[in-house]
């Protein structure tokens, strides 16, 4: 195995391949590390749901419904929710709903990639009760900045 530099109070890491040898990663021997979602961007496995109303009524909430469509795989959901005014974001476990609502088209993020989606989305879903509260969080300002 060739000499490695050793760097005085700086614990390192080699990665050798079968015969002891350092696996040299890139052209100058640094390793290049992605994180979770962007691998599974690469591996045709991640997936996005976009819906955009300029005109949410204060009078009633803007529901948005979000379902597995096979139960064997662990769906993990990153929402990205923006207002010009204050408003409350609710996130809700287990609604009561009597219809799913207008469906939105959840496309591969990989978009040479025939793997398909196993979340189902839906905006404005028919909900009777809200279910189990997991998340609140105040956002955006009302008109005078606050």
């Amino acid at each position: 195995m060739p000499d490695l530099p050793i760097i005085p109070g700086v614990q390192s890491v080699v990665i050798v391949d079968h015969e002891g040898n350092p696996v040299d990663f890139t052209h100058d021997g640094r390793m290049i590390v992605i994180d979770t979602e962007h691998k599974h961007l690469h591996d045709g496995n991640h997936f996005l749901c976009a819906d955009v109303d300029s005109d949410v009524d204060i009078a009633g909430p803007k529901y948005w419904h979000v379902k597995n469509a096979q139960s064997a795989k662990i769906i993990h959901l990153i929402a990205v929710i923006s207002a010009s005014l204050s408003g409350l974001l609710e996130i809700f476990e287990g609604p009561t709903s009597s219809g799913d609502g207008a469906a939105l088209t959840a496309f591969n993020s990989k978009r040479n990639s025939a793997v398909t989606a196993a979340v189902q989305c839906f905006k404005d879903p028919t909900t009777s009760a809200d279910g189990t509260r997991i998340f609140v969080q105040v956002m955006g300002s009302d008109a005078n900045g606050r």
